[in-house]
């Protein structure tokens, strides 16, 4: 009872081999750009001083980017700002 012509069949959901590659070569294509996105990440070197930025504190105590730094392992997060 299906009546179906051949030209209205729907095709398959698995992609074809062509569009695999197609989105391999693509997805390939983009990865130069992630990694120069970090460039630039990991220690300074030579060491350069922290500069004297103002910083409000998750306790609402007001420091220096420079004090805050200073003895102690400090996350820092720059977003937003």
């Amino acid at each position: 009872m299906n009546a179906c012509p051949l030209h209205t069949r729907h095709r398959p959901a698995l992609p074809g081999r062509r569009r695999l590659l197609t989105a391999a070569a693509l997805a390939l294509l983009g990865m130069p750009a992630m990694g120069r996105a970090a460039v630039g990440v990991g220690p300074v070197v030579p060491a350069v001083a922290a500069p004297a930025l103002p910083l409000r504190r998750h306790d609402g105590a007001a420091r220096t980017l420079a004090a805050q730094l200073r003895g102690a392992v400090t996350a820092v997060q720059l977003m937003f700002t």
